[in-house]
Protein backbone atom coordinates (compact mmCIF):
# COMPACT_ATOMS: atom_id res chain seq x y z
CA UNK A 1 0.00 0.00 0.00
CA UNK A 2 1.42 3.42 -0.90
CA UNK A 3 1.72 6.27 1.62
CA UNK A 4 -1.30 8.31 0.34
CA UNK A 5 -3.49 5.22 0.70
CA UNK A 6 -2.33 4.69 4.30
CA UNK A 7 -3.11 8.31 5.14
CA UNK A 8 -6.53 7.98 3.54
CA UNK A 9 -7.24 4.81 5.52
CA UNK A 10 -6.24 6.43 8.82
CA UNK A 11 -8.40 9.42 8.05
CA UNK A 12 -11.38 7.16 7.37
CA UNK A 13 -10.94 5.26 10.66
CA UNK A 14 -10.62 8.49 12.65
CA UNK A 15 -13.69 9.88 10.96
CA UNK A 16 -15.68 6.78 11.90
CA UNK A 17 -14.53 6.87 15.50
CA UNK A 18 -15.31 10.55 15.92
CA UNK A 19 -18.75 10.15 14.39
CA UNK A 20 -19.49 6.87 16.24
CA UNK A 21 -20.67 5.60 12.89
CA UNK A 22 -18.72 2.43 12.19
CA UNK A 23 -21.43 0.01 13.33
CA UNK A 24 -24.55 -1.07 11.55
CA UNK A 25 -27.52 1.00 12.68
CA UNK A 26 -31.13 0.18 13.44
CA UNK A 27 -32.82 -1.57 10.57
CA UNK A 28 -29.63 -1.31 8.51
CA UNK A 29 -28.98 2.41 9.06
CA UNK A 30 -25.41 3.61 8.70
CA UNK A 31 -25.08 5.15 12.19
CA UNK A 32 -25.99 3.91 15.64
CA UNK A 33 -26.06 7.36 17.24
CA UNK A 34 -29.27 9.36 17.44
CA UNK A 35 -29.51 10.75 13.91
CA UNK A 36 -29.58 14.39 13.03
CA UNK A 37 -33.08 15.55 12.31
CA UNK A 38 -36.07 13.44 13.27
CA UNK A 39 -36.21 10.04 14.96
CA UNK A 40 -38.19 7.82 12.63
CA UNK A 41 -40.56 5.14 13.90
CA UNK A 42 -43.01 3.07 11.88
CA UNK A 43 -46.39 1.33 12.08
CA UNK A 44 -47.98 -1.25 9.78
CA UNK A 45 -51.70 -0.53 9.82
CA UNK A 46 -54.62 -1.86 7.77
CA UNK A 47 -55.92 1.36 6.25
CA UNK A 48 -57.90 -0.55 3.64
CA UNK A 49 -59.27 -4.06 3.40
CA UNK A 50 -61.46 -6.06 5.80
CA UNK A 51 -60.32 -4.40 9.04
CA UNK A 52 -59.82 -0.87 7.70
CA UNK A 53 -62.09 0.60 10.38
CA UNK A 54 -59.64 -0.54 13.05
CA UNK A 55 -56.60 0.58 11.09
CA UNK A 56 -57.97 4.05 10.41
CA UNK A 57 -58.72 4.52 14.11
CA UNK A 58 -55.19 3.37 14.95
CA UNK A 59 -53.80 5.88 12.47
CA UNK A 60 -55.65 8.73 14.17
CA UNK A 61 -54.58 7.45 17.58
CA UNK A 62 -50.88 7.16 16.77
CA UNK A 63 -50.85 10.51 14.96
CA UNK A 64 -52.35 12.20 18.02
CA UNK A 65 -49.96 10.47 20.41
CA UNK A 66 -46.91 11.40 18.33
CA UNK A 67 -48.10 15.01 18.20
CA UNK A 68 -48.30 14.98 22.01
CA UNK A 69 -44.85 13.44 22.27
CA UNK A 70 -43.36 16.06 19.96
CA UNK A 71 -45.08 18.87 21.86
CA UNK A 72 -43.30 17.58 24.99
CA UNK A 73 -39.87 17.64 23.34
CA UNK A 74 -39.85 14.50 21.24
CA UNK A 75 -37.02 12.04 21.83
CA UNK A 76 -33.82 13.63 23.17
CA UNK A 77 -34.94 16.90 21.64
CA UNK A 78 -35.47 15.31 18.22
CA UNK A 79 -38.85 15.43 16.53
CA UNK A 80 -40.46 12.01 16.09
CA UNK A 81 -41.57 11.17 12.57
CA UNK A 82 -44.05 8.28 12.42
CA UNK A 83 -44.13 6.57 9.04
CA UNK A 84 -47.32 4.60 8.43
CA UNK A 85 -47.43 1.67 6.01
CA UNK A 86 -50.74 0.28 4.74
CA UNK A 87 -50.66 -3.53 4.78
CA UNK A 88 -54.27 -3.62 3.49
CA UNK A 89 -54.98 -6.54 5.83
CA UNK A 90 -53.22 -8.72 3.24
CA UNK A 91 -50.25 -10.95 4.22
CA UNK A 92 -48.54 -10.51 0.83
CA UNK A 93 -48.83 -6.75 1.02
CA UNK A 94 -47.56 -6.86 4.61
CA UNK A 95 -44.36 -8.54 3.42
CA UNK A 96 -43.82 -5.77 0.87
CA UNK A 97 -44.59 -2.99 3.35
CA UNK A 98 -42.36 -4.51 6.04
CA UNK A 99 -39.53 -4.58 3.50
CA UNK A 100 -40.15 -0.92 2.73
CA UNK A 101 -40.05 -0.07 6.43
CA UNK A 102 -36.69 -1.82 6.72
CA UNK A 103 -35.32 0.04 3.70
CA UNK A 104 -36.42 3.33 5.31
CA UNK A 105 -33.94 2.68 8.17
CA UNK A 106 -36.37 3.31 11.00
CA UNK A 107 -35.34 3.27 14.64
CA UNK A 108 -38.18 0.88 15.44
CA UNK A 109 -41.76 -0.25 14.92
CA UNK A 110 -44.68 0.56 17.24
CA UNK A 111 -47.21 -1.67 15.47
CA UNK A 112 -46.38 -4.59 13.17
CA UNK A 113 -49.80 -5.67 11.95
CA UNK A 114 -53.03 -7.38 12.90
CA UNK A 115 -53.66 -11.10 13.33
CA UNK A 116 -53.87 -11.42 9.54
CA UNK A 117 -50.50 -9.80 8.79
CA UNK A 118 -48.16 -9.79 11.78
CA UNK A 119 -46.96 -13.36 11.22
CA UNK A 120 -45.46 -12.27 7.92
CA UNK A 121 -44.14 -8.87 9.01
CA UNK A 122 -42.55 -9.57 12.38
CA UNK A 123 -40.03 -12.21 11.15
CA UNK A 124 -38.80 -9.70 8.55
CA UNK A 125 -38.16 -7.14 11.27
CA UNK A 126 -36.39 -9.72 13.42
CA UNK A 127 -34.11 -10.78 10.55
CA UNK A 128 -33.13 -7.16 9.97
CA UNK A 129 -32.68 -6.44 13.69
CA UNK A 130 -35.41 -3.82 13.80
CA UNK A 131 -36.88 -3.41 17.31
CA UNK A 132 -40.63 -3.79 17.67
CA UNK A 133 -42.54 -2.61 20.75
CA UNK A 134 -46.28 -3.08 20.40
CA UNK A 135 -49.61 -4.15 21.80
CA UNK A 136 -49.31 -7.92 21.20
CA UNK A 137 -50.61 -10.84 23.22
CA UNK A 138 -49.39 -13.81 21.18
CA UNK A 139 -47.21 -15.86 23.54
CA UNK A 140 -44.87 -16.87 20.72
CA UNK A 141 -43.59 -13.34 20.26
CA UNK A 142 -42.49 -13.05 23.90
CA UNK A 143 -39.79 -15.67 23.25
CA UNK A 144 -36.51 -13.81 22.73
CA UNK A 145 -34.89 -16.95 21.36
CA UNK A 146 -37.00 -16.68 18.22
CA UNK A 147 -37.97 -12.99 18.31
CA UNK A 148 -34.98 -11.21 19.86
CA UNK A 149 -36.04 -7.64 19.03
CA UNK A 150 -39.78 -8.04 19.71
CA UNK A 151 -41.33 -6.65 22.91
CA UNK A 152 -44.96 -6.62 24.02
CA UNK A 153 -46.67 -4.58 26.71
CA UNK A 154 -50.00 -6.38 26.55
CA UNK A 155 -51.39 -9.43 28.43
CA UNK A 156 -50.38 -12.75 26.91
CA UNK A 157 -53.10 -14.79 25.27
CA UNK A 158 -52.20 -17.88 27.29
CA UNK A 159 -52.66 -16.08 30.58
CA UNK A 160 -55.84 -14.41 29.34
CA UNK A 161 -57.31 -17.84 28.59
CA UNK A 162 -56.36 -19.00 32.10
CA UNK A 163 -58.10 -16.01 33.67
CA UNK A 164 -61.29 -16.63 31.66
CA UNK A 165 -61.35 -20.29 32.73
CA UNK A 166 -60.72 -19.37 36.36
CA UNK A 167 -63.59 -16.89 36.37
CA UNK A 168 -65.92 -19.35 34.64
CA UNK A 169 -65.21 -21.87 37.40
CA UNK A 170 -65.99 -19.24 40.07
CA UNK A 171 -69.33 -18.63 38.36
CA UNK A 172 -70.08 -22.35 38.37
CA UNK A 173 -70.08 -22.94 34.61
CA UNK A 174 -68.62 -26.38 34.01
CA UNK A 175 -69.46 -27.05 30.32
CA UNK A 176 -68.23 -24.30 28.04
CA UNK A 177 -68.38 -24.31 24.26
CA UNK A 178 -65.44 -22.70 22.48
CA UNK A 179 -65.88 -20.60 19.34
CA UNK A 180 -62.97 -20.00 16.97
CA UNK A 181 -62.44 -18.21 13.66
CA UNK A 182 -59.44 -20.43 12.93
CA UNK A 183 -56.95 -17.53 12.90
CA UNK A 184 -53.66 -17.81 14.85
CA UNK A 185 -54.97 -15.67 17.73
CA UNK A 186 -57.96 -17.97 18.24
CA UNK A 187 -55.83 -21.09 17.89
CA UNK A 188 -53.59 -19.89 20.72
CA UNK A 189 -56.58 -18.93 22.85
CA UNK A 190 -58.30 -22.29 22.29
CA UNK A 191 -55.16 -24.17 23.31
CA UNK A 192 -54.79 -22.00 26.41
CA UNK A 193 -58.42 -22.32 27.42
CA UNK A 194 -58.44 -26.08 26.93
CA UNK A 195 -55.27 -26.40 29.01
CA UNK A 196 -56.77 -24.29 31.82
CA UNK A 197 -60.20 -25.94 31.71
CA UNK A 198 -59.31 -29.25 33.37
CA UNK A 199 -57.61 -27.86 36.48
CA UNK A 200 -60.63 -25.57 36.95
CA UNK A 201 -63.15 -28.42 36.71
CA UNK A 202 -64.41 -27.33 33.28
CA UNK A 203 -65.21 -29.45 30.24
CA UNK A 204 -64.17 -27.47 27.16
CA UNK A 205 -66.41 -28.35 24.21
CA UNK A 206 -65.46 -27.82 20.58
CA UNK A 207 -64.16 -25.59 19.23
CA UNK A 208 -66.86 -24.83 16.74
CA UNK A 209 -64.94 -23.09 13.98
CA UNK A 210 -66.17 -20.58 11.41
CA UNK A 211 -64.43 -18.76 8.58
CA UNK A 212 -63.21 -15.33 9.66
CA UNK A 213 -65.11 -13.73 6.76
CA UNK A 214 -68.40 -15.54 7.49
CA UNK A 215 -71.55 -13.61 8.36
CA UNK A 216 -73.74 -16.50 9.54
CA UNK A 217 -72.54 -18.53 12.54
CA UNK A 218 -75.89 -20.03 13.54
CA UNK A 219 -74.78 -23.56 12.59
CA UNK A 220 -71.78 -23.38 14.92
CA UNK A 221 -73.88 -21.91 17.72
CA UNK A 222 -76.53 -24.62 17.37
CA UNK A 223 -73.73 -27.21 17.47
CA UNK A 224 -72.47 -25.89 20.80
CA UNK A 225 -75.96 -25.58 22.23
CA UNK A 226 -76.75 -29.17 21.25
CA UNK A 227 -73.54 -30.36 22.93
CA UNK A 228 -74.86 -29.15 26.26
CA UNK A 229 -72.75 -26.03 26.62
CA UNK A 230 -73.82 -23.81 29.51
CA UNK A 231 -71.74 -20.89 28.28
CA UNK A 232 -69.56 -19.79 25.38
CA UNK A 233 -65.86 -18.94 25.32
CA UNK A 234 -65.60 -16.46 22.47
CA UNK A 235 -61.94 -16.85 21.57
CA UNK A 236 -61.97 -15.18 18.14
CA UNK A 237 -60.92 -11.77 16.89
CA UNK A 238 -63.34 -11.50 13.94
CA UNK A 239 -67.08 -11.78 13.30
CA UNK A 240 -68.11 -11.07 16.88
CA UNK A 241 -71.07 -8.93 15.87
CA UNK A 242 -72.38 -11.74 13.66
CA UNK A 243 -72.08 -14.15 16.58
CA UNK A 244 -74.26 -11.91 18.73
CA UNK A 245 -76.78 -11.71 15.87
CA UNK A 246 -76.69 -15.51 15.58
CA UNK A 247 -77.41 -15.98 19.28
CA UNK A 248 -80.48 -13.78 18.97
CA UNK A 249 -81.57 -15.68 15.85
CA UNK A 250 -81.57 -19.05 17.63
CA UNK A 251 -82.91 -17.60 20.88
CA UNK A 252 -79.96 -18.65 23.04
CA UNK A 253 -78.61 -16.43 25.83
CA UNK A 254 -75.66 -18.24 27.43
CA UNK A 255 -73.04 -16.37 29.39
CA UNK A 256 -70.27 -15.24 27.02
CA UNK A 257 -66.63 -15.26 28.12
CA UNK A 258 -64.94 -12.98 25.61
CA UNK A 259 -61.44 -11.66 25.09
CA UNK A 260 -60.60 -7.96 24.98
CA UNK A 261 -61.17 -7.85 21.21
CA UNK A 262 -64.87 -7.67 22.12
CA UNK A 263 -64.37 -4.05 23.20
CA UNK A 264 -63.47 -3.04 19.63
CA UNK A 265 -65.06 -5.65 17.33
CA UNK A 266 -68.83 -5.93 17.28
CA UNK A 267 -69.43 -4.08 20.53
CA UNK A 268 -72.35 -2.09 19.10
CA UNK A 269 -74.10 -5.37 18.23
CA UNK A 270 -74.07 -6.71 21.79
CA UNK A 271 -77.30 -5.04 22.84
CA UNK A 272 -79.03 -6.90 25.67
CA UNK A 273 -76.37 -9.64 25.50
CA UNK A 274 -73.96 -7.25 27.24
CA UNK A 275 -75.59 -8.18 30.55
CA UNK A 276 -74.36 -11.76 30.06
CA UNK A 277 -70.93 -10.98 28.63
CA UNK A 278 -67.62 -10.59 30.43
CA UNK A 279 -64.14 -10.06 29.00
CA UNK A 280 -60.60 -9.60 30.18
CA UNK A 281 -59.72 -5.98 30.96
CA UNK A 282 -56.46 -4.19 31.62
CA UNK A 283 -55.95 -2.19 34.82
CA UNK A 284 -59.73 -1.83 35.28
CA UNK A 285 -61.43 0.72 37.49
CA UNK A 286 -63.50 -0.33 40.46
CA UNK A 287 -66.97 1.21 40.80
CA UNK A 288 -66.54 4.74 42.14
CA UNK A 289 -62.83 4.85 41.32
CA UNK A 290 -61.64 7.77 39.21
CA UNK A 291 -59.32 7.69 36.21
CA UNK A 292 -55.69 8.58 36.78
CA UNK A 293 -55.20 12.19 35.53
CA UNK A 294 -52.56 11.08 33.02
CA UNK A 295 -54.92 8.48 31.57
CA UNK A 296 -57.62 11.11 31.31
CA UNK A 297 -55.27 13.41 29.39
CA UNK A 298 -54.52 10.70 26.83
CA UNK A 299 -58.16 9.71 26.48
CA UNK A 300 -59.25 13.32 26.03
CA UNK A 301 -56.67 13.92 23.31
CA UNK A 302 -57.35 10.72 21.39
CA UNK A 303 -61.14 10.73 21.73
CA UNK A 304 -61.19 14.25 20.26
CA UNK A 305 -60.23 12.69 16.91
CA UNK A 306 -61.57 9.13 17.20
CA UNK A 307 -64.66 9.60 19.33
CA UNK A 308 -65.31 7.69 22.54
CA UNK A 309 -65.39 3.94 21.95
CA UNK A 310 -64.62 0.88 24.10
CA UNK A 311 -61.36 0.43 22.16
CA UNK A 312 -60.07 3.77 23.47
CA UNK A 313 -58.35 2.08 26.42
CA UNK A 314 -55.75 0.61 24.05
CA UNK A 315 -54.45 4.15 23.45
CA UNK A 316 -52.63 3.86 26.77
CA UNK A 317 -50.69 0.84 25.52
CA UNK A 318 -49.89 2.60 22.24
CA UNK A 319 -48.68 5.67 24.10
CA UNK A 320 -46.46 3.50 26.25
CA UNK A 321 -45.03 1.86 23.10
CA UNK A 322 -43.79 5.29 22.03
CA UNK A 323 -42.50 6.12 25.50
CA UNK A 324 -40.61 2.83 25.80
CA UNK A 325 -38.76 3.74 22.62
CA UNK A 326 -38.16 7.24 23.98
CA UNK A 327 -36.68 5.84 27.21
CA UNK A 328 -34.48 3.33 25.38
CA UNK A 329 -33.13 5.77 22.79
CA UNK A 330 -32.50 8.51 25.33
CA UNK A 331 -31.07 6.04 27.85
CA UNK A 332 -28.53 4.71 25.36
CA UNK A 333 -28.13 7.90 23.32
CA UNK A 334 -28.39 5.58 20.35
CA UNK A 335 -30.68 3.92 17.82
CA UNK A 336 -28.51 0.81 17.79
CA UNK A 337 -30.95 -2.14 17.90
CA UNK A 338 -28.81 -4.19 20.28
CA UNK A 339 -28.51 -1.29 22.71
CA UNK A 340 -32.26 -0.68 22.54
CA UNK A 341 -32.91 -4.36 23.13
CA UNK A 342 -30.57 -4.51 26.16
CA UNK A 343 -32.08 -1.35 27.63
CA UNK A 344 -35.66 -2.61 27.38
CA UNK A 345 -34.68 -6.02 28.78
CA UNK A 346 -33.39 -4.16 31.84
CA UNK A 347 -36.66 -2.36 32.58
CA UNK A 348 -38.06 -3.36 35.97
CA UNK A 349 -41.38 -2.07 37.35
CA UNK A 350 -41.28 0.95 35.06
CA UNK A 351 -44.36 3.05 34.30
CA UNK A 352 -44.81 5.69 31.62
CA UNK A 353 -48.28 7.09 30.94
CA UNK A 354 -49.71 6.00 34.28
CA UNK A 355 -48.66 4.02 37.38
CA UNK A 356 -51.63 1.76 36.60
CA UNK A 357 -49.52 0.32 33.77
CA UNK A 358 -46.15 -0.88 35.04
CA UNK A 359 -43.83 -3.09 32.99
CA UNK A 360 -41.02 -5.53 33.68
CA UNK A 361 -39.02 -7.08 30.87
CA UNK A 362 -36.07 -9.45 31.03
CA UNK A 363 -33.65 -11.23 28.69
CA UNK A 364 -35.79 -14.36 29.14
CA UNK A 365 -39.25 -12.77 28.73
CA UNK A 366 -40.15 -9.98 26.34
CA UNK A 367 -43.76 -9.59 27.49
CA UNK A 368 -43.62 -6.92 30.16
CA UNK A 369 -47.28 -6.58 31.10
CA UNK A 370 -47.96 -7.13 34.84
CA UNK A 371 -50.22 -10.16 35.14
CA UNK A 372 -51.70 -8.94 38.42
CA UNK A 373 -53.33 -6.05 36.54
CA UNK A 374 -55.40 -8.28 34.27
CA UNK A 375 -59.01 -8.47 35.42
CA UNK A 376 -62.37 -9.73 34.18
CA UNK A 377 -64.98 -7.04 33.58
CA UNK A 378 -68.61 -6.86 32.58
CA UNK A 379 -69.03 -5.50 29.06
CA UNK A 380 -71.56 -3.01 30.41
CA UNK A 381 -71.74 -0.55 31.96
CA UNK A 382 -68.46 1.06 30.97
CA UNK A 383 -66.78 3.87 32.89
CA UNK A 384 -65.50 7.30 31.85
CA UNK A 385 -64.33 7.33 28.21
CA UNK A 386 -65.84 3.83 27.91
CA UNK A 387 -63.02 2.50 30.10
CA UNK A 388 -63.60 -1.01 31.59
CA UNK A 389 -65.31 -0.28 34.86
CA UNK A 390 -67.41 -3.09 36.34
CA UNK A 391 -64.80 -5.49 37.66
CA UNK A 392 -66.16 -8.98 38.23
CA UNK A 393 -62.85 -10.60 39.08
CA UNK A 394 -59.65 -8.69 39.92
CA UNK A 395 -56.21 -9.80 38.76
Amino acid sequence: MNRPSIKAGIATVLSCLLAAACGSGAGGAGSTAIPKGSVQLGALLSLSGPVAAIGLTQQKTFTTLVDRLNAAGGIAGHKVDLKIYNDQGDPAVAVSQAGKAVSDHLAGIVYAGTTATKNQAIPIFMKKKMPVVMLEGDDRFADPGHYPYMFSNYPSEGYTAQRLAHYAAKRGDTRIGMLSDGLPFATTMVAGFRKAAGPNGITALGPATYDHAAVDMTAQLRQLKASGAQAIALLSSSGLGHIYDGLRTIGWTPHIYANSTAYSVGYDSLGSLAAETTANCNAPLKPGEQLDPKLREVFQAVSAVTGVTPSLASAVISNDDLLIFKAAIEGTNSVDPDKIRAFVEGMKNVSFTSPSYTYTFSPANHNGYPLDRLGICAMAPLGPFDYPYSVRDAG
